[in-house]
């Protein structure tokens, strides 16, 4: 019991020094602060709503209209065309799955890693977003779709590679050996010994990967390949088709900030990620 509180305490020590040396990198607290400004904005919206400071039928995304011009007209979206929001989490999907091969990968090795290594060189010549255009002319692309290929590429792909090579330096370590001394069981050091260890280097690849998630969830909506309510690509799309686009900046409103908000949120994941490399690369931390 005291050596699992000790354990405990050992990573409350780590999260500590390692989100103290996180908050010494400007870079990733301006992506911080950008993430956090764009949850709080997120969160906001419902509760304007709810409050009846925003009136449902005139700021809602898909069914709002002008009231000093416009007849309002709620369209039900049938089932076949279900009602989702994007979500940055889909991303996340790929990292539990990366993570768990790459640390089975390093601890079994043998056929187990072969298989997988050889798994990952074939899905990363395959190109996500080519292969999500082919998806949507076989299929209406929903988020869920998205999510699941983003997912099994990201999973199944290059950061296994990455995260294996992490794990086997972990698999050698002192603690390691005690606990396969002292009679713990495989699946044992895998789950509270390897994959706690290699999660860090996860956490980063998550923050990486939302930045790729929100690119191709805002190309896939520019280009009319992904069935969703609203989204920042499908305001830009939509001022495109009517023209409004190709006027400057007469009708900045329609484009720019859609735009900017795509490129910030993305930046923000991006500059979260630089800050977190900081903290978890050896070669780039702060002595």
């Amino acid at each position: 019991m005291s050596e699992v509180n000790s354990l405990k305490e050992s990573r409350k020590e780590n999260f500590r020094k390692n989100f103290n040396r996180f908050k010494q990198s400007k870079i990733g607290m301006t992506g911080l602060v950008i993430v956090i400004l764009f949850g709080v904005l997120a969160l906001l919206q419902p509760l304007l709503f709810l409050s009846g400071i925003w009136d449902y039928k005139t700021y809602d995304p898909v069914v709002g209209y002008d009231a000093e011009k416009y007849i309002a007209e709620v369209v039900v979206c049938p089932d076949e065309y279900p009602n989702e929001r994007y979500s940055e989490r889909k991303d996340s999907l790929s990292v539990v799955i990366s993570t768990i091969l790459g640390s089975i990968a390093a601890y079994f090795g043998g056929f187990i890693d072969s298989y997988l290594m050889r798994q990952s060189d074939l899905l990363l010549m395959l190109p996500s977003l080519p292969l999500l255009f082919i998806i949507s002319a076989f299929t209406e692309l929903q988020v869920w779709h998205l999510a699941l290929v983003l997912g099994i590429l990201g999973g199944l792909g290059g950061s296994v590679i990455t995260i294996k090579s992490q794990a086997l330096q972990v698999k050698v370590k002192p603690f390691v050996d005690s606990a396969r001394i002292t009679g713990g069981s495989r699946m044992n050091i895998l789950f509270s010994h390897i994959l706690p260890n290699v999660a860090p280097l996860a956490l980063l690849f998550m923050v990486f990967g939302v930045t790729g998630a929100i690119a191709s969830e805002s190309v896939l909506s520019f280009l009319g390949l992904l069935n969703i309510d609203m989204s920042w690509g499908l305001m830009i799309s939509v001022s495109q088709a009517d023209g409004y686009i190709n006027q400057g900046l007469t009708y900045w409103w329609l484009v720019i900030p859609a735009g900017l908000s795509v490129t910030l949120l993305a930046g923000g994941f991006y500059l979260v990620g630089r800050g977190l490399d900081d903290v978890f690369n050896p070669r780039l931390r702060k002595r």
